[in-house]
């Protein structure tokens, strides 16, 4: 799969991104709030699994922005899944 600019996908995909063992990961550049179409910068860290499909190392993580965290945490609390709740500067 070629990128637009010619170069690979997986190129144009780890410029920006790096990978660990469960995934990928932003930058500190991008903090941005994780809820669908925001794009303010996050103040909240929010936490969370779900016990049903993974185990206690498995933890996920979403970025909130002020208006946003309270209503991603209930979402996430209401389903047992939230795990903690943190500033981002913590």
């Amino acid at each position: 799969m070629r990128a637009l600019d010619g170069g690979t996908a997986s190129a144009a995909v780890t410029s920006r991104y790096g990978t660990s063992l469960y995934g990928a990961w932003v930058s500190d550049a991008d903090v941005l709030c994780s809820a669908k179409g925001c794009r303010a910068a996050a103040t909240v860290v929010l936490s969370w699994r779900n016990p049903r499909l993974h185990d206690a190392a498995r933890v996920k993580t979403w970025l909130a922005c002020d208006e946003h965290a309270d209503h991603l945490a209930q979402f996430l609390e209401v389903r047992g899944f939230l795990l903690s709740r943190a500033a981002v500067d913590e």
